[in-house]
């Protein structure tokens, strides 16, 4: 059984080189409470000052806290590090979405309706023994409900050279990939740049469709539980995960079409080298079966994914990605 630990109860609004507020053995499992993206508890307070470094906020919103850096004994630049989602619990009734002029996907010639869009804090009842979300103050008569299918929308490590980046923004580090598939059950792989990786992680959403096309998910707490642990000397090009049903490669772009092309690239060359055969032979195999998928498609640079589902693999190709990066 691996040790358990709690990631110490502050938050930070960037990635960078930032000592590490906690440092665990290889295959530990680190558990913490996660304020939403607005910083607000489980008990709908936010968090307080003490607890929040906003010295590291790059941006003028003050959004996406984080937990403050977990670092992996032994793991160093160049290596691979590997965190399984064990779980992720909300631990409160309200999420929170917000529709706001120009912040979404949609302009206000696409909407059927004459009615302008206005800004309206949307409510959401989370029923967790029910697996439903309600919306709690909707514009219209209805109270339209979605499935619950949390994931944690902001998670990666320390970005290469010294960069500091934002929470609101995603990168070969990971950040703010607003993927729904980095979920219980999955396995996020993550390129190490600086001693001990530094992981933090943060945003937690009840629900979201691909691409969070309104500009937010269903905000919300919950308390997250990972296992970490490192490949030593794997060195990968970018974010990937594996779960029961495919594997992604990720990639982050100003420029949709140039995103999803390297995301493609990374999965080929992930995939490639595991079918045995000629890379060529690889391209064509998996471009009939590959999925492309959007995290945020809202605020530039935008995250993709290219999967592929493990079982559309030969055998041998499954058993050996089962056991690397």
């Amino acid at each position: 059984m691996t040790p358990l630990a709690y990631a110490p109860p502050s938050y930070r609004y960037c990635f960078d080189q930032a000592a590490a507020g906690i440092c665990v053995p290889a295959n530990t499992t680190v558990s913490c409470s996660c304020p939403d993206s607005d910083g607000l508890r489980h008990d709908l307070t936010p968090c307080p000052d003490n607890l929040c470094d906003r010295s590291s906020i790059t941006d003028d919103f003050d959004g996406n806290p984080v937990v403050a850096p977990v670092a992996i004994d032994g793991a160093a630049a160049g290596d691979c590090l590997c965190v399984e989602i064990n779980a992720l619990e909300l631990d409160r009734r309200l999420g929170r979405t917000l529709l706001a002029p120009n912040h979404g996907l949609l302009r206000p010639e696409d909407f059927l309706a004459d009615a302008p869009v206005s800004r309206h804090l949307y409510e959401w009842d989370i029923d967790v023994a029910r697996n439903r979300a309600t919306l709690s103050n909707p514009l219209g008569i209805e109270k339209l409900d979605v499935p619950l299918q949390p994931f944690i929308g902001c998670i990666g490590v320390a970005p290469s050279g010294g960069q500091r980046v934002s929470t609101l923004h995603a990168g070969d580090h990971g950040g703010n990939l607003d993927l729904p598939f980095i979920a219980p059950g999955a396995v996020l792989f993550l390129p190490i740049h600086v001693r001990g990786g530094n992981l933090s992680f943060g945003d937690i959403h009840a629900a979201q469709g691909h691409g969070e096309i309104v500009g937010g998910a269903i905000e919300t707490s919950g308390r997250v539980t990972l296992t970490l642990n490192f490949i030593k000397g794997q060195t990968i090009d970018g974010p990937r995960v594996r779960d029961a049903q495919r594997l992604y490669a990720i990639a982050t772009h100003a420029d949709l079409r140039e995103g999803f092309r390297i995301a493609a690239a990374r999965l080929l060359r992930w995939v490639g080298p595991e079918l045995g055969t000629d890379y060529r032979d690889a391209y064509v195999t998996l471009s009939q079966g590959i999925e492309m998928m959007a995290g945020n498609w809202v605020v530039s640079p935008y995250t993709v994914a290219a999967a592929v589902r493990i079982d559309a693999l030969p055998t041998s190709a499954r058993r050996r990605l089962g056991a690397v990066a």
